[in-house]
């Protein structure tokens, strides 16, 4: 492992099935990086033109000196890409005009954000009847339906680009301007789909931990057809059994399914009670289910995710279910959060 440049330990979110540890080195994050260029280049986003994040972040801030360094890099590294970074989970007012106000002012070339984020923010911007001009969208983390990229173009002016890809292996596959499908980085990952349209991935370039016909839960269709584009890559046609959901707060206030990921992982809990999976159901307004599988929790620790959930939503019950197996959804997919109310 010493002799492998620039490894990296994490966890993938957990939205494929159970929360797994893996390591990436230098290479391959250098491959990632390389075929997302090329996407922008697909996109007509060039080096220097002004992007827009809404992507979020840690939800519980560390003090130590190694993370107020990591922030100052970061903010830093994004000043240098002429980038502005909002964090979708604050979904206030005064963050939402600030945004709008971005929009407006700054010379935005691209978004790049969750695309039920992103739909909520443009019907705002719809009903206050504002004229906003920004010509690309790309969503992560969530399906891009055609009703996204109607309302995207409709409200921003924007042409939408998809693209997919997991924490295990990273970029898979990428939207080009014909829109007939996602090339697949073939020079970076096999995929395979098996009669069940599950994906089966295989990493090229990760010698420190690769996946080698690694099922991540989520289902595909594979096109026969080429692009109209030109470009040889086989395409995805389609991706199956993706769905993540929010919670909608009592003071109408909404959270991704990325905040409590983030929450149970940044405040410690995960790691002190071996979490392998979570799920949070909300079944009325006022009251919402926290399932897990771990050992079981302190009172502390639930009051740590009963406050900061109840900062963000307003004063809902919160009911912390213990249970031996979270069962995947009927396409196979786990989901982190249920909404029943949508």
């Amino acid at each position: 492992m010493k002799k492998i440049n620039g490894v990296k330990e994490g966890q993938t979110g957990g939205t494929t099935g159970n929360i797994l540890l893996k390591r990436t080195d230098a290479i391959t994050r250098s491959y990632t990086w390389g075929a997302y260029k090329r996407f922008e280049d697909w996109m007509g986003f060039k080096t220097g033109d002004k992007a827009l994040m809404l992507m979020g972040g840690h939800v519980i801030h560390k003090h130590s000196l190694e993370s107020v360094i990591h922030d100052i890099i970061y903010k830093k590294i994004n000043k240098i890409k002429n980038c502005i970074v909002f964090n979708p989970y604050d979904t206030e007012k005064e963050v939402v005009e600030k945004i709008i106000a971005t929009i407006l002012s700054q010379d935005i070339k691209l978004i790049r954000g969750y695309s039920q984020y992103l739909y909520y923010l443009c019907c705002i911007i719809k009903e206050k009847g504002i004229m906003c001009k920004v010509p690309i969208i790309t969503t992560t983390a969530e399906p891009l339906m055609q009703e996204h990229r109607d309302l995207f173009a409709s409200v921003l002016g924007a042409e939408s680009y998809d693209q997919y890809g997991c924490g295990e292996i990273g970029g898979i596959a990428f939207e080009c301007g014909s829109h007939e499908g996602l090339h697949i980085t073939e020079e970076n990952v096999i995929v395979e789909a098996n009669e069940n349209n599950d994906l089966i991935c295989t990493d090229l370039n990760n010698y420190s931990m690769p996946f080698i016909r690694y099922f991540n839960a989520d289902q595909i269709i594979i096109k026969t057809k080429k692009c109209s584009c030109g470009r040889a890559h086989r395409l995805i046609g389609k991706i199956l059994g993706r769905k993540c959901d929010y919670i909608i707060g009592l003071n109408g206030e909404y959270l991704h399914w990325a905040y409590f990921w983030h929450l149970i992982f940044d405040s410690k809990i995960a790691e002190r009670r071996d979490l392998r999976k979570f799920q949070v159901i909300q079944k009325c307004l006022d009251t919402i289910e926290f399932h897990y599988v771990a050992d079981k929790l302190s009172s502390d620790e639930m009051n740590i995710i009963t406050d900061n959930i109840r900062n963000h939503i307003g004063n809902v019950n919160i009911d912390f279910i213990q249970e031996e197996d979270i069962p995947n959804s009927k396409s196979g997919k786990y989901r982190p959060v249920i909404n029943n109310l949508i």
